[in-house]
């Protein structure tokens, strides 16, 4: 309990620190491929995000990073569990996975979760993604656009992202 609690004081830190790190300026053309980090308590049904992540980029590379507390869960091949106990005790990650995730220069990143989980934060931090969309306002220093909707309602933040993305011609 009291190494848990350690653990995501580091992390949260680590969060911090890179928060206060001046945003480097990253070049993107087209959507080709999609990462999407999601806390899997908050989410009963899956589907929503699949078919945005699929409408955004038909690519084989397109991967959710989902947090969840569970020990044993399914997953696909574009599916990667994070969980606690990926991360060492100095911060670091343990599962190759997220780290191959976090290595990844995606054309657009979506954090797609809007209470604070410093495991998701972290891996956002740490991303080279070269476009971020986020929900949550508490994460602005990391993505380059936020569109506060509620999480139920993948429906309307997909338009609202479509049409952003249009404007900013990431997407035809």
């Amino acid at each position: 309990m009291f190494l848990n609690g350690l653990k995501h004081n580091l992390l949260k830190t680590k969060v911090n620190k890179t928060r206060q790190k001046p945003v480097q300026t990253r070049q993107v053309a087209c959507i080709q491929t999609v990462g999407v980090l999601v806390d899997a308590r908050f989410f009963e049904e899956w589907s929503g995000l699949k078919k945005m992540m699929d409408n955004l980029s038909q690519s084989v590379e397109n991967k959710i990073v989902f947090y969840t507390e569970n020990k044993e869960v399914n997953t696909t091949e574009n599916q990667i569990a994070l969980r606690a106990g990926d991360f060492n005790f100095v911060g670091g990650l343990k599962n190759s996975e997220i780290e191959a995730f976090v290595k990844k220069p995606f054309d657009l990143l979506l954090s797609y979760y809007s209470t604070e989980n410093v495991f998701l934060d972290f891996v956002s931090a740490q991303s080279n993604a070269l476009f971020r969309v986020g929900v949550s306002e508490d994460m602005m220093e990391f993505n380059d656009l936020t569109i506060k909707t509620p999480l139920n309602q993948i429906d309307v933040f997909e338009k609202e992202l479509i049409n952003y993305l249009k404007i900013l011609k990431r997407i035809k």
